[in-house]
């Protein structure tokens, strides 16, 4: 079963912009973070909402390898010896150029791998379609200049009418509700460094509380513990206070005056143009924002998304 955007654990502001940029008639959607970070999930799921959306519309994915069934969707594995590079970069330039024959009104391209996939996921776009796609790079303001290195045009790639998604993710685990520990019981074994710490980042107006923190249950309990079992002999336990994976996310629907930014004078001013001009909602603050709600530790989740990651990257004279 393809989840939800709110299931992945998108916030409402988000999933609106998603929604919005997925009723689009034309353009790319490109979801960019590292590997591991749940961005082939978050993809499934945009399909799901684009075929449940725009019934009788024909989507097709290229992918490689296939990560499941999406009902409705003509979906394409990569067939080749995938230890030639070669072979791997003309088996996908192929499969684009066979889908563009099929004429689907959107296309999932699971990874812009080079210059050429990129090339023609812009050509796609340019031409009437939606395009759902990935990219390696570390922040959703990153994705049009990983882009110009790999060989694009900055004024192509700097439209808002062609790019009009930017979304950047992470995973960070979530704990457990039944043995998580709640502040006024970790804080004496907090260091003095990690207590200020927290307290700086963590007390945001109405955003976030340190008397809202839990902390993660290094020992686990009964509802979390598991045994991992290897030739029918137990191994170890997965668990130890945490439940599962949640997304934390920056969704960009841009304009063209970001992007006159970006080109103009750089990523540290087009964020402060986001976040203040276009209401932008930074990862530290989704961070937060599940932080509050006592769904993640905030110390575990530091190593994934600083939580002075937005006093880092802000200026003031941009």
């Amino acid at each position: 079963k393809v989840p939800t955007f709110k299931q992945l654990g998108f916030i409402p502001e988000q999933i609106r912009l998603l929604n919005v940029m997925l009723r689009r008639p034309e353009g790319k959607i490109v979801l960019s973070g590292p590997t591991g970070s749940g961005k082939s999930t978050t993809l499934r799921s945009a399909c799901r909402v684009y075929l449940d959306d725009n019934q009788g519309r024909h989507l097709l994915t290229i992918e490689d390898p296939l990560e499941g069934q999406i009902l409705g969707a003509t979906q394409t594995p990569i067939i080749c010896d995938k230890s030639d590079e070669e072979a791997v970069k003309l088996a996908w330039s192929r499969a684009i150029s066979s889908a563009m024959r099929l004429d689907p009104d959107a296309i999932m391209e699971g990874e812009m791998r080079d210059l050429v996939s990129m090339m023609s996921t812009t050509y796609a776009a340019q031409t009437g379609h939606i395009v759902l796609t990935t990219l390696h790079t570390n922040s959703a303001l990153g994705i049009p200049e990983r882009m110009i290195t790999m060989g694009m045009n900055a004024d192509l790639i700097c439209d808002a009418q062609l790019l009009i998604g930017m979304i950047s993710q992470r995973l960070v685990p979530t704990l457990c509700p039944s043995c998580r520990i709640p502040w006024e019981k970790r804080v004496p074994e907090l260091s003095e460094d990690d207590r200020a710490y927290l307290e700086r980042h963590c007390n945001k107006d109405s955003l976030c509380s340190t008397d809202n923190i839990w902390f993660r249950n290094p020992h686990g309990c009964s509802d979390c513990n598991h045994d991992v079992i290897i030739n029918g002999r137990k191994r170890g336990e997965i668990g130890k206070g945490l439940t599962g994976r949640t997304v934390i996310a920056e969704v960009i629907e841009p304009d063209n005056r970001l992007f006159q930014i970006l080109k103009t004078r750089g990523k540290v001013a087009a964020r402060k143009y986001w976040l203040e001009n276009m209401h932008g909602i930074s990862r530290v603050e989704h961070l937060l924002r599940r932080i509050n709600e006592g769904l993640v530790d905030p110390l575990e989740a530091d190593r994934i998304i600083p939580l002075d990651e937005d006093e880092r990257l802000s200026i003031d004279d941009a």
